[in-house]
């Protein structure tokens, strides 16, 4: 299945956001359980599941990608920032 425009945006704003101390909730790489490949979520070519949280009032939306080497989805990690 092709990855649409708006996916790709939505990737690369998780992925600046996860890197930006600024911001009040960022997200762990994300490191597969079994393997222990990282897995890039601005990598295109990794499926990403997105999935809404509630952080204080605010709704935040965090990606889950699946292990580019295994297959097997890695849950999300948030934490707060500040």
């Amino acid at each position: 299945m092709a990855i649409t425009a708006e996916e790709k945006l939505l990737r690369l704003l998780i992925k600046d956001q996860s890197e930006d101390p600024n911001f009040p909730v960022r997200q762990e790489t994300p490191v597969c359980p079994l393997c222990r490949k990282a897995a890039d979520i601005a990598d295109f070519s990794v499926k990403v599941d997105f999935r809404d949280i509630d952080i204080g009032g605010k709704t935040v939306t965090i990606a889950e990608p699946y292990c580019p080497r295994c297959g097997v989805k890695i849950a999300a990690t948030p934490y707060l920032s500040h």
